[in-house]
């Protein structure tokens, strides 16, 4: 019996380790660059809503260059603020145009995107309307993922 629990107590406690090492590693603040661009929020651990609506975003910008995607975690000290800025707890999407490096314009479509998320097609549509409105204008832009 004790050969069985050793190494199972070991495998515990380098798992648990390796978690709290993790969460204290330093992070980069994110700095949002002029132009118009989605902001895709998430927490550390994807939940399948997480990992649903990031792929409805991705679908709606494989083929739309105007806006540039920064995918950022709400539960990192490092975007902490600019989530508390915008009332970000949760998997969400902003639409946001930056200017100077703030804010300037946004639209939070949490709202919206948690009634759809049990359809994509559906989502996917909304997303790519709500750009249409917001940016009409093409911007060259580019992924950043954090």
């Amino acid at each position: 019996m004790l050969r069985f629990i050793r190494p199972v107590f070991w495998a515990a406690f380098v798992i648990v380790c390796a978690v709290i090492v993790s969460r204290f590693q330093p992070q980069t603040v994110t700095v949002l660059t002029d132009g118009q661009c989605i902001l895709f929020w998430h927490a550390q651990t994807r939940c399948p809503a997480c990992l649903k609506l990031e792929e409805a975003v991705n679908t709606c910008l494989d083929s739309d260059n105007r806006c540039r995607l920064y995918k950022l975690e709400y539960d990192v000290p490092a975007n902490q603020k600019l989530a508390s800025e915008l009332h970000v707890g949760t998997a969400t999407v902003i639409l946001a145009e930056v200017k100077d490096g703030k804010i300037i314009r946004k639209k939070d479509l949490t709202e919206p995107v948690w009634k759809l998320l049990e359809d994509e097609s559906k989502l996917v549509s909304m997303l790519r309307k709500e750009l249409n409105e917001f940016a009409p204008a093409p911007v060259t832009g580019t992924s950043n993922s954090r």
